[in-house]
């Protein structure tokens, strides 16, 4: 027998649906989308300079002030220097003159100062500022994408075999553990193993969530629930957003 022409027997679209489709269906999708785009800013390349001791001290220290091209080298195009800065004179001098700098040796930085000090991610846990370590920070949303790949054909496989319910319900568990632990994660190779583990077991939920809200109802309404459980995903990339 023909499920959609049952569903035009019978009705398709009551209480049952709202709750089944809408708000279980629509969670799975609204928590389907931080876990695509949470590496977007956990692995976010952030605004720092060199921390100057000679200049300013570390309680109060300002991202902008008036004698940081004196102390940090500056490019036309580039700007000020992100790991550079001009070697001190005389240690002890609190000065912030051109005399108080070597201009012509360039010391790498040991500190940093961000123009947004509330600002945390991995580059500040981690210390991976400068270019040496920027292949670390875009090696995370690399590795999220290739878990996702792979993951998906095995979330197929087990709804097809087993359920969608039983995807959406480990996956979802699975990769609220795994994200927990690689939001206390202590090392940085620690974080990319979970961040990998997390996309990968949360990889299908997304997509047994709208198979599993459509297959329900009749054709004609099934535009609409796809339309909403779509807006649940969105209202989830503008959560994470904020």
């Amino acid at each position: 027998m023909d499920l959609d022409s049952v569903f035009l027997k019978v009705g398709d679209f009551g209480p049952y649906q709202w709750v089944y489709n809408y708000l279980l269906c629509g969670l799975a999708s609204l928590y389907a989308a931080p876990y695509c785009l949470s590496y977007v800013f956990t692995s976010l390349d952030l605004s720092y300079r060199c921390f100057i001791p000679e200049c300013e001290s570390v309680d109060d220290a300002h991202f902008v002030t008036s004698w940081l091209k004196v102390a940090i080298p500056y490019d036309e195009t580039k700007g000020l220097a992100k790991c550079e800065r001009y070697l001190s004179v005389n240690g002890s001098d609190t000065g912030c003159t051109v005399g108080s700098f070597n201009r012509s040796v360039i010391v790498p930085c040991t500190e940093w100062i961000y123009e947004y000090p509330f600002e945390k991610n991995i580059l500040t846990e981690f210390n991976m500022q400068c270019n040496e370590n920027q292949w670390k920070l875009t090696l995370v949303g690399t590795l999220n994408t290739i878990a996702r790949i792979l993951g998906m054909p095995l979330t197929a496989f087990i709804s097809d075999r087993f359920g969608r319910r039983y995807v959406i319900i480990f996956g979802t568990c699975l990769s609220c553990l795994f994200g927990t632990l690689r939001a206390l994660s202590t090392t940085y190779e620690m974080f990319v193993t979970l961040e990998v583990l997390d996309a990968f077991f949360a990889a299908g939920f997304y997509n047994c969530a709208i198979v599993l809200a459509v297959e329900l109802i009749s054709p004609e309404n099934r535009i609409w629930a796809t339309l909403i459980i779509n807006c649940m995903y969105t209202v989830g990339d503008i959560w994470i957003g904020t």
